[in-house]
């Protein structure tokens, strides 16, 4: 799943492996697995920021998708990007 891209899912997977197994190689993969999520989360959040400074709408909005899904929940970015990815969505629905 890591290797596919399917990160949110590899990340569920070895922590429930580290349930059935706790060991080093089972944190050390999450570990990895969640710095990969904040890297690549900032990252598109940081995208989704200038698209929508451009007025790149389709293009924001799958950057901050990007970045709701991988940053953490008390990560202040992850709000952020949900409230500019519900007002595009809006304005995205609404006809010009």
């Amino acid at each position: 799943m890591e290797r596919s891209g399917d990160i949110v899912a590899a990340l569920a997977q070895f922590e429930r492996s580290r349930q059935l197994d706790p060991s080093p190689t089972a944190d050390a993969a999450i570990n990895r697995i969640r710095t990969r999520m904040r890297t690549e989360g900032s990252a598109a959040f940081t995208n989704g920021r200038q698209y929508d400074a451009l007025d790149r709408i389709e293009q924001a909005i799958s950057a901050y998708e990007i970045a709701v899904r991988y940053l953490a929940d008390d990560d202040p970015s992850k709000q952020a990007a949900r409230d500019r990815l519900a007002a595009l969505r809006v304005r995205q629905k609404s006809p010009l």
